[in-house]
């Protein structure tokens, strides 16, 4: 029985190779290639033959039946006859089917526009062999090993796609039933001046009661979002953003900067990031709505931002701006242009901006300069289910709010108030309100009042049981701010409310009742 290993054509794209043991090759592929470099072609089927050529890796070739079993170099396999294209000529003559594959991968691993193709052999049980046929460079063949986890029972060689990934990785996965793994994947990048790398390692370990995991989430700027859990001592996961730089991934550098003074205002498909600059007499002030230059705009930025807090002034050093949408992921823009212009609306004001294209459909709520921030990319955190304390509070609100009514409703009949009550120390604290104080009604008897009020009482109950309703007064009515979305944007797992308040002015409010102002859609002078 043969014992050559063969590597199975996958159907599913991108192409995957996957590893089994077989004494033949596959004879239902439709194409093979030659998985050595300078491979000998020899005129008979055997070691002791006349080689013909040295034929190089990747060549494509066909493949006859099995003429000729043998074992060279520890491997039990078959020399084949073949034919193939080897510089412009056609060649016949016989190959050992170790040096022959069904699989190739391939992928622009180095970014150059061309493919490159991967190919490989299993050295032994922990060590793999990649080789690797660049048709951009010089020299064109490259070889790498690679260690693989013993006892797998699946493994796979595929391309992790740059649309997911920034760039094209190859990968192995493995599945594993020893020393506790239960699978792994490896990442491996390649360039002509660097060769082949071991970008990144996931995992997940079990061998009670010890566990770890290391997962990655592939952002497709090329960043990568690495999760670790420790053992049964460290169970809180760790969370960090990895850039890839010279083929590795490694801990980002800070780069983002959030814009504290700025807000953007929307114009269909524009948007600006923009701040307000009293005169100053060291900056010209030039006609409205000029397109000015990076150099011009970073003084102008100097001097409305603050310096932050290692002395610097926020400088825009490139044109990466994104987006964090109302709804999915982060999304790169274009920065269009920008300009300086007078404030209409404040003429002793100048305006310095950012003119962006916004894709259709999209709600921008921030914008960065530089890479965004990790927390942008994270899931959503999910809203917990309520404990049972919390929902036999909400069950004794209902009946005190409930009391409450019927007391108001006693003293100042078919009001029909609204209560909203809470718990205190001293008991329940509730607040009626009802419409409206129109002229020659009580509090408003004179119809002076040119606002709209809504009539208000306090009501209590106390710990002993008793209800007491208060003097009546006039309380008045503010707009409520539209709520729009909830999102976690500063990633302390708890949503942050998005609302429009006046002069459709975009907001976020904490659980603390904090609002910062973020955003405002245009067309507002003196809001």
């Amino acid at each position: 029985m043969l014992s050559m290993l063969f590597l199975q054509l996958a159907t599913a794209e991108p192409l995957t190779c996957s590893l089994s043991e077989t004494a033949m090759i596959n004879p239902d592929a439709s194409k093979y290639y030659v998985r050595g470099d300078l491979v000998n072609l020899r005129r008979g089927p055997s070691t002791e033959s006349k080689i013909k050529a040295e034929i190089r890796l990747g060549t494509e070739v066909q493949v006859g039946a099995c003429e000729k079993e043998e074992t060279i170099g520890g491997k039990e396999g078959c020399w084949h006859k073949v034919s193939l294209t080897d510089n412009n000529k056609k060649r016949k003559g016989y190959l050992f089917s170790t040096a022959i594959t069904d699989c190739r991968i391939e992928g622009d691993f180095d970014a150059d526009g061309v493919d490159e193709y991967v190919f490989y052999s299993l050295k032994n049980e922990t060590e793999l062999q990649l080789r690797i046929q660049d048709p951009n460079a010089k020299p064109s063949v490259f070889w790498g090993d690679v260690r693989l986890v013993p006892h797998f029972w699946r493994a796979e060689l595929s391309v992790y796609p740059a649309e997911k990934a920034g760039q094209d990785l190859l990968m192995i996965g493995q599945g594993i039933e020893h020393y506790g793994y239960t699978s792994r994947e490896d990442f491996y990048s390649f360039h002509p001046e660097r060769g082949l790398k071991e970008a990144l390692q996931t995992y997940e370990f079990s061998d009670s009661p010890a566990y770890s995991k290391q997962s990655a989430q592939f952002i497709p700027n090329g960043k990568v979002i690495f999760t670790q859990v420790g053992d049964e001592e460290n169970e809180e996961a760790t969370e960090e953003i990895l850039c890839f730089e010279q083929g590795v991934y490694a801990v980002c550098p800070p780069e983002y900067k959030l814009y504290q003074r700025f807000r953007i205002i929307e114009e269909g498909n524009r948007a600006v990031i923009a701040s307000n600059l009293a005169k100053d007499p060291d900056i010209e002030i030039p006609e409205a709505g000029r397109t000015i230059g990076l150099e011009e705009m970073n003084r102008a930025v100097a001097e409305i931002t603050s310096m932050g807090p290692d002395g610097s002034y926020f400088q825009i050093s490139s044109d990466e701006w994104w987006v964090l949408p109302a709804e999915g992921l982060p999304i790169q823009v274009n920065a269009v242009r920008y300009y300086h212009a007078i404030w209409s609306c404040m003429e002793d004001e100048d305006l310095y901006g950012v003119e962006f294209d916004i894709p259709d459909g999209v709600q921008a709520l921030l914008v960065v300069h530089g890479p965004p921030p990790a927390v942008w990319y994270r899931s959503q955190p999910v809203e917990p289910e309520p404990t049972e304390e919390e929902l036999q509070y909400e069950e004794e609100k209902k009946r005190i709010v409930a009391q409450m009514e019927a007391a108001v409703n006693k003293q100042y009949p078919e009001e029909n108030p609204k209560v909203t009550a809470q718990k205190s120390d001293s008991g329940w604290l509730g607040l009626a309100i009802w419409c409206c104080p129109d002229p020659g009604k009580p509090l408003n008897e004179e119809g002076y009042l040119d606002e709209e009020y809504e009539y208000a009482v306090s009501v209590v109950l106390s710990t002993t049981g008793e209800i007491t309703v208060g003097e009546l007064f006039l309380e008045r009515v503010y707009e409520e701010p539209e709520e729009i979305i909830q999102l976690d944007i500063d990633g302390d797992g708890k949503k942050e409310v998005f609302w429009l308040g006046e002069c459709d002015v975009l907001n976020w409010t904490k659980e603390d009742g904090d609002r910062q102002l973020l955003w405002t859609k245009g067309g507002c002078c003196g809001c």
